[in-house]
């Protein structure tokens, strides 16, 4: 079974996370497969030794791929011009994870979704970049 970041945390007798933020995430390993991932086009490929094509490897892209079924509250941040991680993998991904929570009918999380305009994949995760101090 895998266990939450909640359940550790419990196990541990330390705090659970109360937000996860995830900043220009590749969030869904096939569909970054399918998109070609940098300049290259072979990124996932090399990460994930080979492509989707056995149930091992799928296993593998499944493991490295984030959940969608949200057990902390989590704030996606990406840059609406990201020529590196496209937004619709993102914004496909946040999507799904509603999805789940609506269908699952428990208490799931919630996910949040902040698209920054004309910034690229780098912006978002530099503090001093044009899109945070405009």
């Amino acid at each position: 079974a895998i266990e939450t970041h909640s359940e550790r945390a419990r196990a541990a007798g330390t705090a659970a996370a109360s937000l996860c933020v995830s900043i220009a995430p590749v969030p869904e390993m096939v569909s970054a497969h399918a998109a070609r991932l940098s300049d290259e086009g072979d990124a996932i490929e090399r990460y994930l030794e080979g492509p989707p094509s056995t149930e091992a490897a799928r296993e593998r892209y499944a493991a490295a791929s984030l959940p969608t079924a949200l057990t902390t509250p989590t704030l996606l941040v990406t840059g609406k011009d990201d020529p590196d991680v496209p937004p619709r993998l993102v914004t496909d991904y946040a999507a799904r994870c509603e999805q789940d929570a609506a269908s699952s009918g428990a208490d799931a999380a919630g996910v949040s979704l902040l698209e920054i305009p004309l910034a690229g994949h780098y912006d978002v995760v530099t503090a001093d970049a044009t899109p945070w101090l405009s």
